[in-house]
């Protein structure tokens, strides 16, 4: 399993995919390590339970290891912060390749299909996406065609391309229409879905819930400009932040908006139930691909609002007690929105309960995901011949060079989340511009 090492779903999933298949697999994890390394944990038997390879120096240690553990299958969960040379491994060891889309990276440089504003881009033609790589370019330089070419051959080259909801496959088969999609739901753990209470109408102040780490893509700017619209119109409204947001938002008194705090997975029913919300809201500003808290709420059974994009639309389409509003929707018009639910409690115009489901998939991970393949015989290499390869540190400048970006990434995030912070360097320096710093810094 191959992984940028950025935590978040992408994590979450390989470790389910891990923990369900446990019995049945070896799995070896790699991830980017400190000073350009690669980090390979597993528990094959006779081997250093972690590794650390040079993907420039030391690829030909790297493979004979990957040989002597006899691997026969190599998944990509990403190529963000990954050597571009690390697509060529599976060829070197002469096994097949899977890839999975957890966003839009293979067609899109900027991840999320998000423009400079950091709000849905429309996927326009080529010579839009070169219009914003002429503002927000690639490492090297390349325009979007060259990009794409070079993604081409790696994408349609895998075995199987994994999405998770439909619309990711239809957006990966515009570019890539020799890929072998595999339409196939996350794994989690089966727990029955409860159905959406309904909301009662003329109660008071409607409560509305936002989950997890808000960045600009995720909808942070757009949940502050709706807190601080609610604050100024007096309407019955108010929000609670069950996580945190990129920045300081503005808070009550000065917007109808309570900040909580990050939370682990574990802690979130207790967590709503305490702070009771009448209605869950995604206010995301790109196509995500999965969302493990909207699975969360679907699972709890909350009433849920959210932008007409993405998973958001290919989940919650069929289901009643969930609304969905397109994403360019303004501040104001969400808080008008809001206000008839408070009013009324119900507004069947946006409901999703209209729509059509998309069709389910019938891949299961747990029966089809691995194929029987003839054992591969181990190199005859001694073992003993890898345990230079467990230092986890090397004499290399790029030691030096994470442990200042380390330094950088704690100071910078203290002093972006100072109140009006946001408002005085972006005064300065355009947001986007900003995306590269935290780019440098992987801070994604």
């Amino acid at each position: 399993m191959i992984e940028p090492g950025l935590g978040g779903g992408v994590e979450r999933h390989v470790s389910d995919l891990v923990h369900l298949l446990r019995d049945q697999a070896d799995f070896l994890r790699m991830v980017p390590a400190k000073g350009g390394l690669l980090r390979i944990r597993h528990g094959v038997a006779g081997y250093p339970a972690e590794l650390f390879f040079d993907p420039v120096r030391e690829i030909a240690q790297l493979v004979m290891f990957l040989r002597a553990v006899r691997i026969q299958r190599v998944h990509f969960h990403h190529t963000v912060r990954l050597p571009w040379s690390l697509s060529l491994l599976p060829g070197d060891l002469g096994v097949p390749y899977d890839y999975t889309a957890h966003d839009y990276f293979s067609f899109c440089p900027q991840i999320t299909l998000t423009s400079e504003h950091f709000r849905y881009c429309g996927e326009p033609d080529d010579e839009g996406c070169n219009r914003c790589l002429s503002v927000r370019p690639t490492p090297m330089r390349e325009d979007i065609s060259g990009w794409r070419s070079r993604y081409r051959k790696f994408i349609e080259g895998a075995a199987r391309v994994f999405v998770p909801t439909v619309g990711v496959g239809e957006r990966l088969m515009r570019h890539f229409p020799e890929a072998r999609i595999v339409l196939a739901p996350h794994p989690e753990p089966s727990v029955v879905q409860r159905a959406p209470v309904r909301i009662s109408a003329g109660k008071g102040k409607l409560r509305i819930a936002v989950l997890g780490t808000l960045n600009p893509p995720k909808g942070a700017d757009l949940l502050e400009s709706c807190a601080q619209d609610a604050t100024v119109r007096q309407l019955p409204i108010e929000f609670h932040l069950l996580g945190e947001a990129y920045r300081s938002l503005a808070q009550a008194p000065r917007a109808a908006l309570y900040v909580h705090g990050p939370y682990k997975d574990a802690e979130l029913d207790d967590l709503l139930a305490h702070t009771a919300p009448d209605l869950l809201w995604f206010p995301a500003q790109w196509p995500e691909t999965y969302s493990y808290t909207l699975s969360a709420a679907m699972h709890l059974g909350y009433p849920i609002a959210a932008t007409d994009i993405g998973a958001f639309h290919d989940r919650l389409a069929g289901r009643s007690g969930s609304w969905l509003l397109p994403w360019n929707t303004e501040a104001r018009d969400w808080n008008d929105f809001f206000a008839r639910l408070a009013a009324r409690g119900q507004d069947d115009r946006m409901e999703a309960a209209r729509l059509t489901p998309a069709a389910k998939s019938a891949y299961s991970y747990e029966t089809d995901y691995l194929q029987v393949r003839a054992p591969i015989e181990p190199a005859a290499t001694p073992k003993s011949n890898f345990l230079r390869f467990t230092r986890s540190w090397r004499a290399r400048p790029g030691f030096l060079m994470d442990a200042a970006k380390e330094g950088l990434q704690v100071r910078l995030r203290h002093a972006y989340r100072l109140p009006g912070a946001r408002r005085f360097v972006t005064a300065l320096i355009p947001e986007y511009r900003l995306q590269r710093v935290r780019r440098w810094l992987d801070r994604f």
